[in-house]
Formats: C-alpha cells, structure tokens, sequence
C-alpha cells in the first residue's frame, strides 16, 4: 500500500467483506468480525461497501421511521457519505 494507511475494524457485516482483496484491501478475520486495512486511494470504495452493508442491514431490522447517516473520518478528513429517512 503506497502512502497513508487505513485501519478499520468492520462488525456486523458478512464474508462479502473478502471480496475486496481482489482491489487490494488486506482482511484477517477476527471471530465473527473484521480487520481492514487499505490505502487512502481505497477509501471510497471502503466507503461505499460499508454504506451498501448498513443501508441493507438497517432497512432489513428498522419498523418505524427514523433517521441515520454514515460518516467516515481519516485524520482531519471527515465525510458524510449518507443519510435517509427510513
């Protein structure tokens, strides 16, 4: 991984996560969970993976309408990726 690396612990998602080795994230499994790490030039992929693994997680368990959002942050880099009414 050339320049910035990033670390991210992933719960509640399934071996899908795996798939993304291919593009170059390196995965160990950690029980029923996930460590991640990726180049900073990955991180809209790690991004938009999460976002696709929570948005099909909460719509499948949230009964009443609500609110939620998916924020990334990397160092002094913040980005609000998402947010619905559900």
């Amino acid at each position: 991984m050339k320049g910035q690396t990033c670390y991210s612990y992933a719960m509640g998602i399934d071996e899908n996560v795996l798939l993304l080795e291919r593009d170059g994230f390196e995965i160990k499994k950690d029980g029923e969970n996930y460590c991640v790490s990726f180049g900073i030039d990955l991180a809209d992929t790690w991004e938009e993976f999460c976002a696709d693994e929570f948005e099909k997680r909460i719509l499948e368990r949230v009964s009443e309408r609500g609110k939620y959002g998916v924020h990334f942050q990397y160092g002094k880099r913040h980005k609000a990726l998402r947010s619905a009414t559900v």
